[in-house]
């Protein structure tokens, strides 16, 4: 006899809520219903849900039973829910706390060990495989530079990589601090060296092999930096991290235009990959600048879709190789 199936933890967390409200003697409405939240992100004994999670009277209401209810259910400690972005330079996160004042997690992910303040940096799952890109390339013996490091989010992959040296630039010194002790835990310090500050004051001259620009919604405003990084007589390839804006209309009916691809996965490599093209042709004349004695060239080597981001907007990487031609 087959056994019984297993609930999962977003059923278990219905129930268990809704349970509540009904010892409460308290009606379940479709209102109350709605925010119950469909995702979340775990930190070992941390969970932290979306701003809109038991956002209703009814539950603030039960707030002093609920949040017990809901760490049980999960088995945490420690529960937030989060708030708007800061308007700052770092985009803060806010976040309202439950059962707790401690906002330091810490998160396993491809074998790596991320510690960080949830109240002052954000971690972001949803780029797992890109990290996990990162870890499987092939760069032992190279100088890396890492222009936006943040707590290390690829610093620390390229390191286990076997990146023979990384320079790790960030300015945000709450995100160096959490830096700091990842470079430990996953011992590496050794081959790190961070670069506290603007990217484009601190970042080194000449040595890259590689370079790694991680930031979105786009990473223009360091293409001249990271052209400057890289080894002037070999050139390097560059890690270049942009949302990509897809229109609906590329994605016509096959009858209205039989050149143009009918499936949407076709229709979006094609935009990806022009967009690339785009990005590699600035590059080009950067490092033209740049490297005034020389001429360089470019190959799109590689196009990686990491997410999507929002409606027909995705967050893209792209490995383009730049290289002098004497």
């Amino acid at each position: 006899m087959a056994g019984k199936k297993r609930s999962s933890p977003r059923e278990q967390l219905y129930c268990a809520v809704t349970d509540l409200l009904k010892t409460k003697n308290l009606p379940c409405e479709e209102g109350d219903l709605a925010v119950i939240p469909r995702r979340w992100e775990t930190f070992e004994d941390f969970i932290l849900f979306p701003a809109d999670s038991f956002r209703t009277p009814k539950w603030d209401s039960v707030a002093e039973r609920l949040w017990p209810v809901v760490a049980k259910v999960f088995h945490v400690s420690r529960i937030a829910r989060q708030g708007r972005i800061q308007a700052n330079d770092f985009r803060s996160p806010r976040l309202e706390l439950f059962l707790t004042t401690d906002t330091w997690v810490r998160k396993r992910e491809n074998g790596i060990i991320y510690e960080l303040d949830l109240e002052k940096s954000m971690f972001s799952s949803g780029n797992g495989t890109e990290k996990a890109r990162m870890m499987a390339l092939d760069c032992a013996g190279e100088t890396v530079v890492d222009l936006f490091a943040g707590i290390g989010y690829f610093t620390i992959p390229i390191l286990k990589a076997g990146a023979s040296k990384v320079f790790a630039c960030e300015w945000n010194p709450d995100a160096v601090r959490a830096l700091r002790r990842n470079i430990a835990l996953n011992c590496v310090e050794g081959r790190c060296e961070i670069r506290f500050g603007d990217n484009r004051e601190v970042a080194p001259v000449g040595v890259a092999d590689r370079v790694i620009l991680g930031l979105i919604p786009s990473s223009e405003i360091s293409w001249a930096t990271a052209c400057r990084c890289l080894k002037p007589d070999t050139g390097g390839v560059l890690h270049v991290h942009a949302n990509v804006d897809v229109p609906k209309t590329v994605f016509p009916p096959s009858e209205v235009d039989t050149t143009v691809p009918a499936d949407k996965a076709s229709c979006k490599k094609q935009q990806f990959n022009a967009f690339g093209e785009r990005i590699k042709t600035s590059l080009i004349k950067e490092c033209n600048q740049v490297f005034s004695v020389s001429r360089w060239k470019g190959d799109l080597r590689h196009v990686e879709c990491v997410k999507s981001y929002g409606p027909n907007i995705f967050h893209c990487v792209f490995d383009i190789e730049l290289r002098p031609s004497f």
